[in-house]
């Protein structure tokens, strides 16, 4: 049977290996190495090597805590002919398969681990809801000076309206009539609150109000997609709205309608026309998504456009070549050649080659043979400017004139 040597390890780039078959024995082979397959013709089963001893794939051995195996089912499942696992309905009375919790359990959270029945999770979820946040009434601040008015034993959640006179500052904390103060945690009878949020439910002076004539100081205002109407010239800033336009304007002011007519009418001196002859000094033409016709070689400047490819030390991205010298060029540059390798020493179960590019570009094709057979080999070839890199997996050194290199570009 034909075949071609592999040298080098094949990556498929994840993507599928069809209408393969492994390779048939009858005997495990000799020396193998550890993931190697194989096909048993006497025994029917395919085999591979995990470094010690071949293996039957598919062979399950009995499984313990240590070792991945098959299992015995017990008597709370059953497997039907076709492999089907039913398992046995679960009762509070069956440790180890599903124990429902008790709602005792559900309502606490002490049933970590354990299932709980719709009734039940709808039952924890509305209790914790209600319980996470509950208003208990007031708390006059006019005299106090700690947390003291608030009656204990608390719970975490609870709220309370501040009301009296403010603001006083409590705690680090500076509350007004209309706030909320909840409770961080539970304090019990006798105990000294010092866990509490503040929900600020005032009017600061510093809010900008709906309706009202107010004078704002460091503020942005983000209209988003709201409408600021009835912006006049005289409520910009002053220096934004600017009467002329010069060549020391800024991004940060806007000019007049009279003022950008102005400009307009004065720049049209310096103005480009549509018909005319004109001599540009110093512009820019940016065609953008415009086109620019008719343009000959003779319309370009004088050294722009060559009529040779010159060598690299004096060739010049600023240049043109014109499509005769280019061919030329091209037509002289080598195509082709060949080279044998030469005594290839191995280091890490690998040989390198190195080759002089010739074509001077890493934009070639490298073919490997055998000298002996003309026959084709894989290896792992990387290209650069002037050197090509071959790589060929070996556990020994390579003699001279085994390989054959065809370079083509």
């Amino acid at each position: 049977m034909a075949k071609k040597n592999v040298l080098v390890d094949l990556d498929l780039n994840k993507n599928e290996l069809q209408n393969a078959v492994v390779q048939n024995l009858a005997a495990a082979p000799t020396s193998p190495v550890a993931g190697q397959i194989w096909y048993d013709t006497t025994s029917g089963l395919i085999y591979f090597y995990d470094g010690s001893a071949a293996k039957a794939v598919g062979y399950l051995p009995p499984a313990t805590t240590s070792t991945l195996g098959g299992v015995i089912v017990g008597s709370n499942i059953s497997v039907a002919s076709d492999g089907t696992i039913s398992v046995a309905s679960a009762t509070n009375a069956v440790a180890g398969i599903i124990r429902i919790a008790t709602d005792s359990e559900a309502s606490t959270g002490t049933a970590e681990g354990i299932a709980v029945n719709p009734k039940q999770l709808a039952s924890a979820i509305a209790s914790a809801l209600v319980g996470a946040m509950v208003y208990k009434g007031t708390w006059n601040i006019t005299s106090a000076s700690d947390y003291s008015g608030i009656t204990l034993p608390v719970k975490q959640g609870y709220m309370y309206l501040v009301t009296g006179t403010g603001p006083k500052t409590i705690g680090g904390i500076e509350w007004n009539p209309g706030d909320y103060i909840v409770m961080d945690a539970d304090v019990a009878a006798g105990g000294t609150i010092t866990q509490v949020s503040k929900i600020d439910n005032t009017e600061s002076s510093d809010i900008v109000r709906l309706n009202a004539t107010q004078t704002l100081t460091n503020k942005t205002i983000d209209a988003d997609d709201n409408t600021i109407q009835d912006l006049a010239t005289g409520n910009f800033k002053s220096g934004v709205i600017v009467t002329s336009v010069g060549s020391t304007g800024a991004d940060t002011s806007l000019p007049t309608e009279k003022a950008v007519r102005s400009a307009i009418t004065t720049a049209t001196t310096n103005m480009v026309t549509t018909n005319g002859t004109q001599t540009l000094t110093n512009k820019t033409i940016d065609a953008d998504d415009n086109t620019i016709q008719d343009l000959a070689v003779a319309n370009f400047k004088t050294g722009v456009v060559q009529t040779t490819v010159r060598a690299s030390s004096s060739a010049l991205d600023t240049c043109l070549a014109t499509e005769k010298a280019i061919a030329t060029a091209v037509e002289a540059l080598p195509h082709k050649f060949t080279a044998v390798n030469p005594s290839l020493t191995a280091s890490g179960g690998v040989c390198t080659w190195s080759i002089t590019n010739s074509l001077a570009s890493a934009d070639v094709i490298c073919s490997i043979r055998e000298v002996a057979t003309g026959n084709e080999v894989m290896c792992d070839i990387t290209y650069a400017a002037g050197t090509i890199t071959v790589k060929i997996n070996s556990a020994s050194n390579i003699s001279a004139s085994v390989y054959k290199a065809i370079v083509i570009g």
